[in-house]
This record gives C-alpha cells, structure tokens and sequence, in this order.
C-alpha cells in the first residue's frame, strides 16, 4: 500500500509538472529554450526567470506549489544557460559574457513575455525572477503592463543589472522575498522597502529562514511560504 501511495504521488507531481517545449526568438536573435505549462487562460500564469548558472527546471518545486493553485508557468532557459545556447547563428555561453552583455537577458524576458500576452491578458502575467533573473523580471517587468512582480532573492545590482530606477517607476504590486542568512539579497531588501515607502509603492515583503532564491523551497517552510506567494498571486 506505501508502495502504491508513493507511486500514485509521484505520478502526480510529474503530471503537474508535465509542459510543452518551446523555442522562442528574441529581437536580437537568440533562441530561447522555454518550458509552458497553461492551466487555463482564465487564471493566473507566472513568467519564471532563474538565476545565475541555472535552468529553467529550478523552478521545479514552486510550480508543484502552482499546481496545486491552477496556476500556469511559462519558464525560460536565459541566453547562455542550459538549452539556450545560440544568438545570432553563433554559440553562446553565459560564463564569458562581458558586462555588455548581461542587459541582453531582459530581452529574452521580453520574449516571453510576448509569448504569453498571445493568451494571457497583462493582468494574468505574472513576472517571477530568482537572483539575477529577479534584476531582469524586475526592470523589464516595470515597463510592463503586468500587475505583479514576484521577486526572489533581488539585488540592488547583480552582474550591472541595477534595479533602484526600475523600482521606483514601478506601478505594479510588486513582492520582494528573501532569507534572513542571504546577507546582500537581505540588505537589499531593506533599501527596497525605504524606496517603497519613499514613493509610495505597492510593495510586500517576506522573510525566508534560509536560501538564496528558489532556494528558499528546500527548507521545511517551503509549503508555508509557498502557500503566502500563491494566495499573493491570486489576491
């Protein structure tokens, strides 16, 4: 029967995180590998852009918590990381990018963005970034039409993608998450909340115990922070 039981639950979770590959094209022509999952164009769809070094399967374990919410994901392996590994008919690799070429990824977020405004309307979009994928969701998502922005683990500047301007022409409801042993991520959300309350914007906060953007799932009080992200979506 526990084998059963176990069985039956990870066939669950695969089905839940079953999603279509696709390829997307930026306007500077980079091909970016991207994973969907649609629940229904009537709920909400979350916009998921990962980290440093990462791929788009870090967002694994959240969009089990979405799930279970019937919230969909469009998630996108950056220029340089993971499938996406071609711009301009040229290979590319993120780990000899130059300062120039950090800005780029914002694209690849436009990207997607444009893909899910072709059965979402701005209002269903919702920009998630970790790390430095935060940085891109949050200043391209700023001159979004979209009404929230989740951010894990922001940074006032990750790799020159500084983020103060983008935050304070926000008009979104934008929720700042991170963990109380992340040092950087931490101090920076402490400047964001006094630029929120400066200029009177719609910002929310959440302290995790430990981790550094989507690493704030792997604790015990995943569930429990995933649940207050997902009634946030919803809200």
């Amino acid at each position: 029967m526990k084998f059963i039981l176990a069985f039956l639950s990870f066939f669950l979770f695969s089905r839940a995180l079953a999603a279509d590959k696709l390829t997307l094209m930026t306007e500077d022509s980079c091909k970016i590998a991207a994973a969907e999952n649609i629940v229904s164009t009537a709920s909400y769809v979350a916009l998921e852009i990962h980290g440093l070094g990462s791929t788009k399967e870090e967002w694994d374990k959240f969009n089990s918590y979405l799930s279970k919410e019937n919230i969909g994901w469009l998630a996108l392996d950056l220029r340089g990381h993971g499938e996406s590994r071609e711009c301009g008919g040229k290979p590319v690799n993120y780990e000899s990018f130059t300062p120039a070429d950090w800005p780029g990824i914002t694209k690849d977020v436009s990207a997607g963005y444009r893909r899910l405004l072709e059965k979402f309307p701005p209002s269903k979009i919702v920009f998630a970034g970790a790390s430095i994928g935060a940085n891109a969701s949050l200043i391209r998502g700023s001159r979004s039409k979209s009404r929230k922005l989740l951010l894990l683990s922001p940074g006032l500047n990750y790799a020159g993608l500084e983020t103060r301007d983008a935050l304070e022409r926000a008009r979104q409801n934008v929720l700042i998450v991170s963990s109380e042993n992340d040092e950087y991520a931490s101090f920076s959300a402490d400047v964001f909340k006094t630029i929120c309350e400066k200029k009177k914007l719609r910002c929310s906060f959440l302290r995790a115990g430990k981790g550094h953007g989507v690493q704030i799932f792997d604790g015990k009080e995943a569930p429990d922070l995933a649940k207050k992200i997902t009634d946030w979506i919803k809200k």
